[in-house]
């Protein structure tokens, strides 16, 4: 179920003109890294008898020295995602999502490290893979 993360991955660099492939990283976090964009998926939600879609969770979080990149990747990404009129994110030509922003970028952390991590969470309905 990884591609819907390649998926979210390839449309935020498409949508965030200073985001590239190099900095945005699947359920891996690496040690070093100016900035560093880190998507996670964890326990989604049970689909319901008759549902023919998957109901996902996925963490995005952005971590950086300095809190103000953290911070405004973090919401570069929020509003990237953002579609308050229908809710729905057309990632590639063939996957589809209904994301909900489950709460703004807020800061999570500051790692061992001195970096800050800025992120936030969404559930993405889409069809099953």
């Amino acid at each position: 179920m990884a591609e819907l993360l390649l998926d979210v991955k390839n449309y935020l660099v498409a949508q965030i003109g200073s985001l590239t492939s190099a900095m945005v990283f699947r359920d891996y976090s690496p040690a070093d890294g100016i900035l560093v964009v880190v998507l996670q998926e964890y326990q989604g939600a049970p689909a319901t008898l008759g549902e023919t879609v998957a109901h996902r969770s996925v963490q995005v979080t952005a971590r950086s020295k300095d809190l103000v990149i953290a911070k405004n990747m973090a919401w570069a990404m929020y509003r990237a995602l953002q579609e308050p009129e229908t809710l729905k994110v057309q990632f590639t030509v063939g996957r589809w999502g209904l994301v909900y922003l489950r709460q703004t970028p807020y800061k999570m952390r500051i790692d061992e490290f001195g970096r800050v991590v800025y992120g936030f969470n969404m559930g993405v309905t889409t069809a099953n893979d």
